[in-house]
Protein backbone atom coordinates (compact mmCIF):
# COMPACT_ATOMS: atom_id res chain seq x y z
CA UNK A 1 0.00 0.00 0.00
CA UNK A 2 1.33 3.39 -0.93
CA UNK A 3 2.36 5.47 2.06
CA UNK A 4 0.78 8.87 2.49
CA UNK A 5 2.12 12.12 3.87
CA UNK A 6 0.01 14.38 6.08
CA UNK A 7 0.78 17.79 7.48
CA UNK A 8 1.36 18.05 11.25
CA UNK A 9 -1.48 20.30 12.47
CA UNK A 10 0.03 22.50 15.19
CA UNK A 11 -0.26 26.16 14.20
CA UNK A 12 -3.27 28.27 13.30
CA UNK A 13 -1.82 28.96 9.86
CA UNK A 14 -1.30 25.22 9.33
CA UNK A 15 -4.87 24.52 10.43
CA UNK A 16 -6.17 26.97 7.84
CA UNK A 17 -4.15 25.19 5.18
CA UNK A 18 -5.53 21.83 6.27
CA UNK A 19 -9.12 23.06 6.17
CA UNK A 20 -8.60 24.02 2.55
CA UNK A 21 -7.31 20.52 1.77
CA UNK A 22 -10.21 18.96 3.65
CA UNK A 23 -12.76 20.83 1.58
CA UNK A 24 -11.24 19.45 -1.60
CA UNK A 25 -11.91 15.96 -0.21
CA UNK A 26 -15.64 16.65 0.07
CA UNK A 27 -15.78 16.54 3.86
CA UNK A 28 -14.06 18.19 6.82
CA UNK A 29 -13.13 17.22 10.36
CA UNK A 30 -12.61 19.31 13.47
CA UNK A 31 -10.44 19.71 15.44
CA UNK A 32 -7.42 18.63 13.39
CA UNK A 33 -5.41 17.59 16.45
CA UNK A 34 -5.80 16.51 20.08
CA UNK A 35 -3.31 16.75 22.93
CA UNK A 36 -4.25 14.62 25.95
CA UNK A 37 -2.71 13.31 29.16
CA UNK A 38 -3.60 10.06 30.93
CA UNK A 39 -2.59 7.68 33.68
CA UNK A 40 -2.09 3.95 33.12
CA UNK A 41 -5.51 2.28 33.23
CA UNK A 42 -7.44 5.43 32.24
CA UNK A 43 -10.11 5.59 29.55
CA UNK A 44 -10.13 8.88 27.64
CA UNK A 45 -13.29 9.83 25.71
CA UNK A 46 -13.47 12.53 23.06
CA UNK A 47 -15.43 13.66 19.99
CA UNK A 48 -14.56 14.48 16.37
CA UNK A 49 -16.89 16.64 14.30
CA UNK A 50 -17.28 15.46 10.70
CA UNK A 51 -19.12 17.53 8.07
CA UNK A 52 -20.21 16.63 4.55
CA UNK A 53 -19.62 19.82 2.58
CA UNK A 54 -20.95 18.46 -0.71
CA UNK A 55 -24.47 18.16 -2.14
CA UNK A 56 -24.27 14.35 -2.28
CA UNK A 57 -24.34 11.69 0.45
CA UNK A 58 -20.91 10.48 1.60
CA UNK A 59 -20.15 7.15 3.26
CA UNK A 60 -17.12 7.14 5.58
CA UNK A 61 -15.24 4.48 7.48
CA UNK A 62 -13.22 5.11 10.64
CA UNK A 63 -9.84 3.72 11.64
CA UNK A 64 -6.71 4.67 13.58
CA UNK A 65 -3.07 4.50 12.46
CA UNK A 66 0.26 5.23 14.08
CA UNK A 67 2.52 7.85 12.55
CA UNK A 68 6.09 9.12 12.66
CA UNK A 69 7.59 12.52 11.90
CA UNK A 70 9.15 13.07 8.47
CA UNK A 71 11.75 15.81 7.95
CA UNK A 72 11.78 19.00 10.03
CA UNK A 73 8.90 20.91 8.45
CA UNK A 74 6.15 19.27 10.54
CA UNK A 75 5.04 16.50 8.17
CA UNK A 76 4.13 13.05 9.44
CA UNK A 77 3.90 9.66 7.73
CA UNK A 78 1.12 7.21 8.49
CA UNK A 79 2.18 3.64 9.21
CA UNK A 80 0.54 0.31 8.51
CA UNK A 81 2.36 -1.18 11.50
CA UNK A 82 3.00 -0.26 15.12
CA UNK A 83 5.57 2.42 15.88
CA UNK A 84 7.85 2.82 18.90
CA UNK A 85 5.25 5.20 20.33
CA UNK A 86 2.18 3.24 19.22
CA UNK A 87 -1.27 4.51 20.21
CA UNK A 88 -3.55 3.26 17.39
CA UNK A 89 -4.25 -0.10 19.04
CA UNK A 90 -5.67 1.66 22.11
CA UNK A 91 -8.26 3.64 20.09
CA UNK A 92 -11.84 2.57 19.37
CA UNK A 93 -14.63 4.46 17.55
CA UNK A 94 -18.31 4.20 18.43
CA UNK A 95 -19.06 3.56 14.74
CA UNK A 96 -17.11 1.75 12.03
CA UNK A 97 -18.94 3.42 9.15
CA UNK A 98 -21.30 6.36 8.80
CA UNK A 99 -23.23 7.95 5.94
CA UNK A 100 -23.56 11.73 5.95
CA UNK A 101 -26.33 13.41 4.00
CA UNK A 102 -25.54 16.61 2.04
CA UNK A 103 -24.28 19.37 4.39
CA UNK A 104 -24.84 17.13 7.42
CA UNK A 105 -22.56 17.28 10.47
CA UNK A 106 -22.08 14.33 12.82
CA UNK A 107 -20.25 13.97 16.12
CA UNK A 108 -18.15 10.80 16.18
CA UNK A 109 -17.17 9.48 19.61
CA UNK A 110 -13.90 7.70 20.17
CA UNK A 111 -12.16 6.43 23.26
CA UNK A 112 -8.61 5.59 24.24
CA UNK A 113 -8.17 2.69 26.68
CA UNK A 114 -4.74 3.04 28.28
CA UNK A 115 -3.38 -0.33 29.49
CA UNK A 116 -2.68 -0.58 33.19
CA UNK A 117 0.93 -1.48 32.39
CA UNK A 118 1.44 1.35 29.88
CA UNK A 119 4.95 2.81 29.97
CA UNK A 120 5.32 6.54 30.72
CA UNK A 121 5.96 8.84 27.77
CA UNK A 122 4.49 9.88 24.46
CA UNK A 123 2.01 7.90 22.38
CA UNK A 124 0.85 9.06 18.95
CA UNK A 125 -1.78 8.11 16.37
CA UNK A 126 -4.04 9.59 13.70
CA UNK A 127 -7.83 9.29 13.59
CA UNK A 128 -8.55 8.46 9.95
CA UNK A 129 -11.82 9.09 8.11
CA UNK A 130 -11.92 7.48 4.67
CA UNK A 131 -14.58 7.63 1.97
CA UNK A 132 -16.24 4.37 0.99
CA UNK A 133 -16.79 4.21 -2.80
CA UNK A 134 -20.44 3.59 -3.74
CA UNK A 135 -21.34 0.11 -4.96
CA UNK A 136 -22.37 0.54 -8.57
CA UNK A 137 -22.12 -2.46 -10.86
CA UNK A 138 -22.60 -0.26 -13.91
CA UNK A 139 -19.37 1.65 -13.23
CA UNK A 140 -16.09 -0.01 -14.16
CA UNK A 141 -12.60 0.92 -13.08
CA UNK A 142 -11.09 1.84 -9.70
CA UNK A 143 -12.45 4.61 -7.51
CA UNK A 144 -9.95 6.44 -5.31
CA UNK A 145 -10.77 6.74 -1.61
CA UNK A 146 -10.18 10.09 0.09
CA UNK A 147 -8.80 10.36 3.63
CA UNK A 148 -8.46 13.02 6.32
CA UNK A 149 -6.63 12.47 9.59
CA UNK A 150 -6.74 14.19 12.99
CA UNK A 151 -3.61 13.70 15.08
CA UNK A 152 -3.71 12.52 18.69
CA UNK A 153 -0.69 13.28 20.90
CA UNK A 154 -0.92 11.57 24.27
CA UNK A 155 1.35 11.75 27.29
CA UNK A 156 1.15 8.82 29.71
CA UNK A 157 1.98 9.98 33.24
CA UNK A 158 5.13 8.72 34.92
CA UNK A 159 8.87 9.17 34.78
CA UNK A 160 9.15 10.23 31.15
CA UNK A 161 12.33 11.68 29.68
CA UNK A 162 12.20 15.31 28.56
CA UNK A 163 15.31 16.29 26.64
CA UNK A 164 15.69 18.57 23.64
CA UNK A 165 18.56 20.54 22.17
CA UNK A 166 19.25 23.19 19.54
CA UNK A 167 21.11 21.46 16.71
CA UNK A 168 21.31 24.50 14.43
CA UNK A 169 20.92 28.26 14.71
CA UNK A 170 21.84 30.57 11.86
CA UNK A 171 20.82 33.38 9.55
CA UNK A 172 20.28 32.85 5.83
CA UNK A 173 23.53 34.79 5.16
CA UNK A 174 26.51 35.88 7.26
CA UNK A 175 26.97 39.28 5.54
CA UNK A 176 24.12 41.56 4.43
CA UNK A 177 23.91 44.81 2.55
CA UNK A 178 20.48 45.55 4.03
CA UNK A 179 17.88 43.75 6.07
CA UNK A 180 15.61 41.87 6.48
CA UNK A 181 17.43 39.04 8.22
CA UNK A 182 15.91 35.55 8.39
CA UNK A 183 16.64 33.27 11.35
CA UNK A 184 16.39 29.49 11.50
CA UNK A 185 16.43 27.34 14.63
CA UNK A 186 16.33 23.55 14.47
CA UNK A 187 15.43 21.72 17.68
CA UNK A 188 15.86 17.98 18.13
CA UNK A 189 13.80 16.01 20.66
CA UNK A 190 15.84 13.21 22.22
CA UNK A 191 13.30 12.48 24.95
CA UNK A 192 10.37 10.07 25.18
CA UNK A 193 7.53 12.64 25.05
CA UNK A 194 6.63 15.37 22.58
CA UNK A 195 7.63 18.90 23.57
CA UNK A 196 6.41 22.30 22.44
CA UNK A 197 9.28 24.80 22.69
CA UNK A 198 8.54 28.51 22.86
CA UNK A 199 11.26 30.11 20.72
CA UNK A 200 12.62 33.64 20.55
CA UNK A 201 15.60 35.50 19.06
CA UNK A 202 17.13 38.64 20.62
CA UNK A 203 19.44 40.80 18.48
CA UNK A 204 22.06 43.18 19.95
CA UNK A 205 24.46 45.56 18.22
CA UNK A 206 28.22 45.83 18.73
CA UNK A 207 27.66 47.98 21.83
CA UNK A 208 25.45 45.32 23.40
CA UNK A 209 22.25 47.34 22.95
CA UNK A 210 19.16 45.32 22.09
CA UNK A 211 17.76 46.27 18.70
CA UNK A 212 15.07 43.59 18.27
CA UNK A 213 13.27 40.66 19.86
CA UNK A 214 11.60 38.23 17.46
CA UNK A 215 9.22 35.41 18.38
CA UNK A 216 9.58 32.23 16.31
CA UNK A 217 6.46 30.72 17.83
CA UNK A 218 5.67 27.32 19.35
CA UNK A 219 5.53 23.97 17.56
CA UNK A 220 5.29 20.36 18.68
CA UNK A 221 8.45 18.30 18.31
CA UNK A 222 7.98 14.53 18.40
CA UNK A 223 10.49 12.17 20.06
CA UNK A 224 13.44 11.24 17.85
CA UNK A 225 12.50 14.06 15.46
CA UNK A 226 13.67 17.57 14.57
CA UNK A 227 11.58 20.69 13.96
CA UNK A 228 12.47 23.91 12.15
CA UNK A 229 11.49 27.34 13.50
CA UNK A 230 11.74 30.44 11.31
CA UNK A 231 11.68 34.15 12.17
CA UNK A 232 12.37 37.46 10.46
CA UNK A 233 14.08 40.68 11.55
CA UNK A 234 12.29 43.09 9.21
CA UNK A 235 14.52 46.10 9.96
CA UNK A 236 16.13 47.30 6.71
CA UNK A 237 18.75 49.88 7.65
CA UNK A 238 21.49 48.56 9.92
CA UNK A 239 25.27 48.84 10.08
CA UNK A 240 27.99 46.84 11.76
CA UNK A 241 28.25 43.55 13.58
CA UNK A 242 25.21 42.09 15.35
CA UNK A 243 24.81 39.16 17.72
CA UNK A 244 21.64 37.06 17.74
CA UNK A 245 20.76 34.95 20.77
CA UNK A 246 18.25 32.13 20.34
CA UNK A 247 16.18 31.00 23.32
CA UNK A 248 13.85 28.00 23.53
CA UNK A 249 11.82 27.14 26.63
CA UNK A 250 10.23 23.69 26.82
CA UNK A 251 8.90 20.96 29.07
CA UNK A 252 7.21 20.73 32.45
CA UNK A 253 10.28 22.26 34.12
CA UNK A 254 10.54 25.16 31.64
CA UNK A 255 14.03 24.09 30.57
CA UNK A 256 15.88 26.85 28.69
CA UNK A 257 18.03 26.27 25.61
CA UNK A 258 20.27 29.02 24.19
CA UNK A 259 22.61 29.54 21.26
CA UNK A 260 24.25 32.55 19.60
CA UNK A 261 25.15 33.58 16.06
CA UNK A 262 26.78 36.72 14.66
CA UNK A 263 26.19 38.48 11.34
CA UNK A 264 27.34 41.69 9.68
CA UNK A 265 25.36 44.36 7.86
CA UNK A 266 27.32 46.70 5.55
CA UNK A 267 25.51 48.76 2.88
CA UNK A 268 28.62 48.59 0.70
CA UNK A 269 27.09 50.34 -2.30
CA UNK A 270 26.85 53.44 -0.12
CA UNK A 271 29.81 52.90 2.21
CA UNK A 272 32.48 52.21 -0.44
CA UNK A 273 31.88 55.43 -2.48
CA UNK A 274 31.81 57.46 0.73
CA UNK A 275 35.06 55.91 1.93
CA UNK A 276 36.70 56.50 -1.46
CA UNK A 277 35.54 60.13 -1.36
CA UNK A 278 36.94 60.62 2.13
CA UNK A 279 40.24 59.03 1.09
CA UNK A 280 40.53 61.36 -1.92
CA UNK A 281 39.83 64.36 0.28
CA UNK A 282 42.52 63.26 2.72
CA UNK A 283 45.02 62.82 -0.12
CA UNK A 284 44.12 66.23 -1.56
CA UNK A 285 44.41 67.80 1.87
CA UNK A 286 47.80 66.18 2.46
CA UNK A 287 49.12 67.39 -0.89
CA UNK A 288 47.77 70.89 -0.34
CA UNK A 289 49.32 71.02 3.10
CA UNK A 290 52.66 69.96 1.67
CA UNK A 291 52.56 72.71 -0.99
CA UNK A 292 51.58 75.30 1.61
CA UNK A 293 54.48 74.23 3.82
CA UNK A 294 56.96 74.67 0.94
CA UNK A 295 55.56 78.12 0.08
CA UNK A 296 55.91 79.29 3.66
CA UNK A 297 59.52 78.02 3.77
CA UNK A 298 60.40 79.98 0.63
CA UNK A 299 58.88 83.16 1.99
CA UNK A 300 60.70 82.85 5.32
CA UNK A 301 64.04 82.29 3.59
CA UNK A 302 63.26 85.53 1.72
Amino acid sequence: MQKKIYIFFVLIIAIARVSYAQESAGFSISPPSFEVSANPGDTIKNVVKVTNITTNPIALETLAKDFVAVGNEGAVELLDHNSSFSLASWINFNVETITLQPKQTALIDYQIKVPINAEPGGKFASLIFRTVPPKNTEVTGATLAQEIGALVLMRVAGDAKEYAKITEFKTDKSVYEYGPVEFTIIIKNEGSVHVRPKTNVTVTNILGKRVASISLGEKNVLPSAERKFNGLLSKKYMFGKYTATATAVYGTKNTILTDTYSFIVIPYKVVIPVMVGILLLLIAFARGRKRLSKAISVILRG
